[in-house]
């Protein structure tokens, strides 16, 4: 019998007691952030990437409040840029010159921000290791809710264009990379829906990248 209450006979054909004293053991180490009861707020920056027309840059702030280490309430606002891509300038583009179909093209409406309250569910608590140096733990979750989204419309005269603001729908996922005990690196991503001026259904897609700061941890 072995420190490790290895005998000779359980060991496997071929292997010996030398083996099995010599190899390692690996446990399961605790959490070494805890979120529950914690406050975080977070400064975020990223794209809405699947506009046809529009390539929006989104900026904006998050407050989080965990009930506990796997659920957790966020409360996102941000506020978008738009940029028009090439696409309604290769549309509208005169047959005469071969350069395109020459169709009138009318934006009717565009994103100008939004604000989401979620529920998160982190189902998924990792660690990962860098050259055996530093440990760094994650968690991934998912998350649904409501919110309100900001657009302008552009109307077919002047007098017509107008802010609206309307409900929205949104799920998606959210992953924080802990940096310490007070700070971690997140990212989300967040499918969004809400009403389209005149019918419809849009379905912007925001993939965010943000610093967050946590209050301290209870005792």
């Amino acid at each position: 019998m072995s420190d490790y209450g290895v005998t000779e006979g359980a060991v496997p054909p071929g292997g010996t007691i030398e083996w099995a004293t010599r190899r390692k053991i690996r446990v399961i180490q605790k959490r070494a952030t805890l979120k529950q009861g914690r406050h975080g707020i977070s400064i975020n920056a990223g794209v809405v990437p699947n506009d046809d027309f529009f390539a929006y840059v989104a900026g904006g702030l998050a407050y989080s409040y965990y009930f506990s280490e796997d659920l957790a309430l966020d409360i996102n606002a941000a506020y978008t840029l738009e940029a028009k891509t090439s696409l309604e300038g290769s549309l509208t583009a005169s047959r005469a010159n071969g350069l395109g179909p020459g169709l009138q093209v009318r934006l009717p409406e565009t994103l100008v921000g939004y604000g989401t309250a979620s529920a998160t569910w982190y189902l998924l608590h990792g660690k990962l290791g860098f050259f055996d140096t530093r440990l760094t733990e994650f968690d991934v979750g998912l998350n649904f809710g409501i919110g309100a989204s900001a657009t302008f419309v552009q109307g077919k005269s002047k007098q017509d264009q107008a802010y609206r603001v309307k409900p929205n729908g949104n799920l998606g996922i959210a992953a924080l990379f802990y940096l310490g005990e007070r700070w971690a690196l997140r990212a989300d991503y967040k499918q969004i829906f809400y009403p389209k001026d005149g019918g419809g259904v849009s379905f912007p897609i925001a993939v965010t990248l943000g610093l967050a700061w946590f209050t301290a941890p209870l005792d």
